[in-house]
């Protein structure tokens, strides 16, 4: 889609299809599955601009706002501030918003309440886009085609193409950037930091409203459900979780 916003309207999911492979798909009809992130993302005194029903508990950190490009069209899907029902701007000053980054990604003025018609993507054409590029890089280096996938992501979301003659490690560190940018609140980057040994650095970001987060080596990966270990003698679990 040439509009990289239009791929979270959910008035336009049908046109979201050309570039949606899998997704999850819900629907805020009496007796079908509503899409409640809608309502955890939104904040709780908001307009229904966000949706009709919000309870303000999941957000995005500033560092993370603050790594986009300032023209990167993605960052539209993030904001720092907004206008309360009552008309107040509400910004980082406020105390329940501080050190918090608003996730606009999946916003549904039309909600039931708090679940919305959003589809969940599972798999999208820029995330093959970025596999291919990076799948490229680990086997020949940062070739043409590497870069051509990547930049074709990139040209999307309004950025220069990336730097040209990186070597093939700041090529391959520059597609999981993409990738958090890209894809981010959509159940990927926890994978692409446990498969690459990244995620004790990037799970330790602190704000005041987590300052602390005691992330350990045995998070790389979940513990075995101690019902299965019982059920099956055969099993062992995790050392790191012992």
């Amino acid at each position: 889609m040439p509009n990289v916003l239009d791929l979270y309207n959910p008035l336009k999911e049908d046109a979201a299809r050309a570039e949606m492979i899998f997704a999850a798909e819900f629907s805020a009809l009496s007796g079908l599955v509503g899409y409640d992130l809608v309502g955890f993302y939104a904040p709780a005194n908001s307009p229904p601009v966000f949706s009709k029903t919000a309870f303000g508990s999941a957000f995005g950190y500033m560092s993370f706002y603050k790594s986009f490009n300032p023209i990167d069209k993605r960052r539209q899907l993030l904001d720092t501030a907004y206008v309360n029902s009552a008309g107040v701007l509400i910004g980082q000053a406020d105390l329940t918003l501080k050190d918090r980054v608003l996730v606009k990604k999946f916003l549904d003025p039309n909600s039931n309440g708090a679940n919305g018609e959003n589809n969940f993507p599972i798999l999208r054409l820029a995330d093959v886009y970025l596999i291919a590029a990076e799948a490229e890089a680990r086997q020949n280096g940062p070739t043409s085609v590497a870069y051509a996938a990547i930049n074709t992501v990139r040209r999307r979301a309004g950025i220069p193409d990336l730097t040209p003659g990186l070597t093939k490690d700041a090529f391959i560190e520059a597609v999981l950037q993409e990738r958090s940018w890209e894809l981010c609140y959509e159940a990927d980057r926890w994978y692409d930091l446990t498969r690459t040994g990244k995620f004790k650095l990037v799970a330790n970001v602190l704000n005041s409203y987590y300052p602390s987060r005691p992330v350990q080596d045995k998070h790389r990966f979940f513990p075995i459900p101690n019902l299965e270990i019982l059920t099956n003698s055969q099993l062992e679990q995790n050392p790191a979780w012992k």
